[in-house]
């Protein structure tokens, strides 16, 4: 295969990466207000992507840290080397998120994209710290935790002044959709950027800007068809939905993604609004689902080993036959 077929590929894999995201992801943001009849379902899904699309074009250009973040993580050398790795990312990455998807499972389709960009980049002998890696979950294990203490705090300090209007989760599905686009969109952003680093450009208007427009666009379209069974897995499954409970969790899970994008740590935003729901759900003595949380730890926790290893196998099979 010639490397112009190859490169015109990686581009297509990538956007119906970003496709997957929107519909797998975006859920996270709009689970509150669905299930507690805020919004239905097509609002929620209109609201969400526009604000995904708006947020990636304003970070992206004005505070593009998560994707230089994610840009700086890996090396591999040679256009070749740099084509074969990120299409084997990205078919890592689609089947990750198809099934968790088919499973029901809120899964970080971003964790499982960093987690084979290592395993990929080694594949093709390229730098890829295991520091990078360490640091990757590290970030994981915080912003749950932060996430968790967040909410815990607003839950208690809202304990007195309920929420009871449909208008603040509206408003609070507006910034967690915004800081969806924000992480997500930078870490594909960053991804592409590692791909133009080696100036090979298929199509002649194929520039950053091209490609943060595009992200953001595909993103808009994924958030479209959001996921059913994701946002009844946090809305419903993992406890009780109430406007105020609803509301609470999700400017938790916001201002912890906002502290996360300001350092350019990338993050799961599934995982983080799952504890958020969490530590609401904790100190308001509401029904925490522990069969469903347990379920999303394992898939948190699987995520990187598993895609690790698939993106490295895949990356050997497609570099001995390309």
């Amino acid at each position: 295969m010639g490397i112009e077929a190859l490169g015109i590929i990686v581009i297509l894999l990538t956007l119906g990466v970003v496709l997957v995201n929107g519909s797998t992801d975006a859920p996270n943001a709009i689970s509150s207000s669905v299930y507690t009849g805020a919004l239905k379902m097509w609002q929620a899904c209109i609201i969400c992507g526009v604000f995904n699309l708006l947020s990636i074009l304003f970070f992206c250009f004005l505070s593009p840290k998560v994707a230089d973040t994610v840009f700086s993580m890996v090396e591999i050398e040679g256009e070749k080397n740099t084509l074969l790795a990120i299409a084997s990312v990205m078919v890592t990455t689609i089947i990750f998120g198809v099934v968790s998807g088919l499973l029901g499972m809120p899964s970080s389709e971003s964790h499982a994209m960093l987690s084979s960009l290592f395993g990929a980049s080694l594949a093709f002998g390229g730098r890829a710290s295991i520091k990078s890696l360490g640091l990757m979950v590290l970030y994981g294990i915080l912003s749950a935790l932060i996430s968790l203490l967040i909410s815990l705090l607003l839950a208690f300090l809202t304990k007195k002044r309920r929420v009871r209007k449909n208008g603040w989760l509206i408003f609070s599905t507006i910034l967690l959709s915004a800081m969806h686009g924000a992480q997500d969109g930078q870490k594909f952003v960053g991804i592409l950027l590692i791909f133009l680093e080696k100036s090979y450009t298929p199509l002649g208007f194929f520039s950053k800007t091209t490609v943060i427009i595009l992200v953001g666009v595909f993103m808009l379209l994924g958030s479209l068809i959001c996921g059913k069974r994701i946002t009844k897995a946090l809305g419903e499954d993992t406890l009780t939905l109430s406007t105020h409970t609803g509301f609470v969790s999700d400017i938790g899970g916001f201002l912890t993604l906002s502290l996360c994008s300001l350092l350019g740590m990338p993050v799961s935003t599934g995982n983080i609004k799952a504890c958020s729901l969490i530590g609401v759900g904790i100190l308001e003595k509401e029904r925490v689902n522990k069969k469903t949380v347990a379920k999303i730890a394992v898939t948190s926790l699987a995520t990187v080993p598993i895609c690790f290893v698939i993106s490295f196998l895949l990356s050997k099979i497609l570099g001995s036959f390309c």
